[in-house]
């Protein structure tokens, strides 16, 4: 069995985007989509990138007016046909260790294997919707040094409209956990600061007097 989480529901999204929101539009709605929220401060709210072949809505868009596009990865059919559950369960297959669905945006990602202590990530995957659904895996810890390739089972088969859900989600989620592991950073390194400015200033000691070194306001 697959340990992963669902997302099924509306998507939790506040009304108006504080950051980039990535969006599946097919290619006969593209139209729609630009007509479907008035400009903003006369720039259009959504954009076309052309390294991830994806539209994306800018901060500050109103995505109620947006919502038609807002990924929705339950509207995937989560049997054998889906490249996504697919690789999952072959990751799962290899003692890869999952919390949710792997991302599949091209990007190397480190997880946990079954043989791992805590905070270990021995494994590593990378996977494609792009054409013919496909990745790569390995296990740090074995003796094999090449890492395994998977190729969908389906083929090029999949619904391109679900590849769109997928697509738009998973950059979603990437940047997501990007923001938020920064935002960490920043909490982490202002507790530092906080901490280290408790501490009382330095005195003047022999050894440094000896060496010539004077010692500035701040040195603790």
């Amino acid at each position: 069995m697959v340990f992963f989480r669902l997302f099924s529901g509306e998507a939790l999204m506040p009304s108006v985007s504080r950051y980039r929101t990535w969006l599946a539009v097919p290619a006969d709605e593209i139209e729609d989509l630009k007509k479907a929220h008035p400009p903003m401060n006369g720039h259009t709210p959504v954009l076309w990138d052309k390294e991830h072949k994806l539209w994306f809505a800018r901060p500050g868009a109103d995505l109620s007016m947006l919502d038609r596009w807002l990924p929705r990865p339950q509207e995937v059919s989560m049997n054998g046909s889906d490249p996504v559950t697919e690789f999952a369960q072959v990751l799962e297959n290899a003692g890869l260790v999952l919390k949710e669905l792997p991302v599949m945006d091209g990007k190397i990602h480190r997880v946990p294997t079954a043989g791992d202590k805590k905070g270990q990530k021995s494994g590593a995957y990378r996977g494609f919707l792009d054409g013919r659904p496909a990745g790569w895996y390995r296990d740090y810890r074995s003796a094999d040094d090449s890492p395994v390739t998977w190729t969908f089972s389906g083929g090029e088969q999949t619904d391109p409209r679900a590849r769109l859900h997928l697509k738009a989600h998973s950059m979603q989620r990437r940047e997501d956990a990007e923001r938020e592991l920064k935002a960490q950073y920043n909490r982490q390194a202002a507790y530092a600061r906080r901490y280290v400015s408790k501490w009382p200033q330095a005195t003047a000691h022999e050894y440094l007097t000896r060496k010539g070194i004077q010692l500035r306001r701040g040195c603790e």
